[in-house]
């Protein structure tokens, strides 16, 4: 055997280098911080708006069933513009 097949070749030294690829890799972790606190402020706003809409929902479904009960005359609330303009002013 030769001295040659009996050396272990040198690990190569770790060293830290700014290259294009680099810039990409911080650039894209960056961008994706970015875009999960964008996606997270909408997904909060949208749930803040159908908070809204359910609260508003929720109110006309309560004037609908009061406005079930009969009217003295016996013709159902609901059939009369009453029904309409009360379920109209709820949006207020």
């Amino acid at each position: 055997m030769t001295d040659r097949n009996t050396e272990m070749a040198a690990a190569p030294k770790w060293r830290f280098e700014y290259n294009l690829n680099t810039i990409v890799i911080l650039l894209g972790f960056a961008g994706g911080f970015v875009a999960w606190g964008a996606t997270w402020n909408q997904v909060q706003t949208e749930t803040r708006a159908n908070s809204a809409a359910i609260e508003r929902l929720d109110k006309r479904l309560t004037v609908a069933a009061v406005a079930t009960v009969f009217h003295p005359v016996g013709v159902p609330l609901l059939m009369t513009g009453e029904f309409l303009l009360s379920v109209s002013n709820c949006h207020s």
